[in-house]
């Protein structure tokens, strides 16, 4: 759809949502039928979705070191277009860039 749009590449950004073992596709499986790399793997955080959720929170305010949270942050930034590339180690600060432009640094 995207091509048939003339999306290009750059304009297109590939998540694998609640991503975790056992799921029947891998990661890997899902860029190769693609044939692109996935820029974001989301993990399954249920039981942390649904209690940011209950609170009417955001879960970087819910848990903000969690894996979930980076993942987050790094989606935010490839949507972004950012230039600057997050380390993984990075996207589990909530103390980053994005962290702070949207105010969910730790207090």
């Amino acid at each position: 759809l995207f091509q048939q749009l003339e999306y290009g590449p750059e304009r297109v950004v590939i998540a694998v949502n609640r991503e975790g073992p056992g799921d029947v596709l891998s990661w890997q499986d899902i860029a190769k039928a693609l044939s692109r790399n996935v820029d974001v793997r989301l993990p399954n955080a249920f039981q942390l979705t649904t209690d940011a959720q209950t609170r009417g929170l955001p879960v970087a305010q819910v848990a903000p070191g969690s894996p979930l949270t980076g993942a987050y942050e790094l989606l935010a930034t490839k949507i972004s277009g950012e230039v600057s590339v997050i380390e993984e180690s990075e996207t589990r600060s909530p103390a980053n860039k994005l962290g702070r432009l949207f105010g969910l640094r730790r207090k």
